[in-house]
């Protein structure tokens, strides 16, 4: 798979569309490797639209949803942030 491909395709197709434009959130986005976030059966579905199970219940956030806090809260490169609590992957 080509990641740098679909990450850009998530910036361009997912990202800006949702009116995401803060120049440092979509470079950063850009260049960040969700794939080594997720476990090995999920990376081919890092850059989709959706949110990924990271094990124990938890989930990693759709990048769009990640982007618009960031770009909300309109954090800078010196700012520190904890993630007290991710979403809980719904139950099938």
């Amino acid at each position: 798979m080509n990641y740098e491909l679909a990450r850009f395709n998530m910036v361009e197709q997912q990202i800006r569309t949702w009116n995401v434009l803060d120049t440092p959130v979509l470079q950063a986005l850009s260049h960040l490797p969700r794939e080594r976030f997720v476990p090995m059966a999920y990376q081919s579905l890092a850059y989709t639209d959706t949110d990924i199970p990271i094990g124990h219940g938890e989930s990693l956030l759709a990048a769009r949803i990640d982007a618009r806090l960031a770009q909300d809260l309109q954090l800078k490169a010196t700012d520190r942030a904890l993630a007290a609590g991710a979403r809980r992957a719904r139950a099938k």
